[in-house]
């Protein structure tokens, strides 16, 4: 039941037969559960690895169709391995208010280690520390490496703390970090696709929101409707792709409240 396209492939596909890489929150599950409900249409399509089934982006949106009894979704198919896709991720930035960020950051990571922010950036790229927090121009470090799985223990120990202290959290894309000022933003060492492969594979998924995928281009706004989501057939999916290919944005197009570094290939008009 698909639909082959340059550089992707359409399908509805078994939400069971898919496998998330990362956790989701459950907020957000309920926000986009009530928005399915309002709309009564998928949106997006769902972003997987072709030979695994990992889901690459959209694990709240499957996560809502589950509590929605929806039991299909419309997932946009790709091989991992090409350049089509990339991997990078998001930086979680706390706001402190009056709190010293730092010294829960030192709670979860023991002693740290002050460097440049450069330096410490570098640091991070060559996966030598696991994790590091940046607050104006300074990098810290914890004094000893960490193994990515010691590193996602020390994040969500660090979300706890947060969450307890009233802080506010947001999400932002590495390339966008900028100076948090009196916060905290927290980014983890780089990941590969490997990682995320093994996560979905072994059920041992990654934080909410660490990894960040992007297709070139990706496809969006296919609008299915979700009533025949269970039953439709690869000629109803053809039906909602348009024969002229769709619009392409440009990059760093802001769709949905997110900007977009690739760009959007829009299948709901020619």
């Amino acid at each position: 039941m698909a639909l082959a396209r340059t550089g992707f492939t359409l399908e509805i596909a078994p939400i069971a037969t898919l496998h998330p890489h990362e956790e989701t929150i459950e907020a957000h599950v309920d926000g986009v559960a009530d928005q399915v409900g309002r709309d009564s249409v998928q949106r997006d399509p769902i972003l997987v690895d072709a030979e695994s089934r990992v889901v690459l982006d959209g694990m709240h949106r499957m996560a809502a169709f589950t509590k929605l009894k929806i039991e299909r979704a419309v997932c946009c198919l790709v091989d991992y391995s090409s350049e089509s896709v990339s991997l990078s991720r998001w930086a979680r930035v706390y706001a402190a208010g009056d709190s010293d960020p730092l010294e829960a950051l030192a709670s979860v990571l023991g002693p740290l280690r002050r460097r440049k922010r450069p330096e410490a950036m570098a640091a991070l790229e060559a996966r030598e520390c696991g994790v590091a927090g940046f607050s104006d121009d300074w990098g810290y470090l914890p004094q000893r490496g960490l193994g990515l799985d010691d590193t996602f223990v020390a994040l969500r120990r660090l979300d706890l703390v947060a969450e307890k202290n009233g802080w506010e959290r947001s999400f932002v894309p590495e390339e966008e970090l900028r100076d948090p000022g009196h916060g905290l933003a927290v980014l983890v060492e780089k990941l590969n696709k490997a990682d995320v492969l093994a996560a979905g594979r072994s059920g041992e998924l990654f934080p909410c929101k660490t990894s960040m995928h992007a297709l070139d281009p990706r496809p969006v706004a296919i609008n299915f409707p979700v009533k025949d989501l269970n039953s439709a057939s690869a000629a109803a999916l053809m039906e909602k792709v348009p024969s002229s290919g769709g619009r392409l944005s440009p990059a760093n197009f802001m769709y949905e409240g997110r900007r977009y570094k690739e760009r959007l290939l829009f299948l709901d008009s020619d």
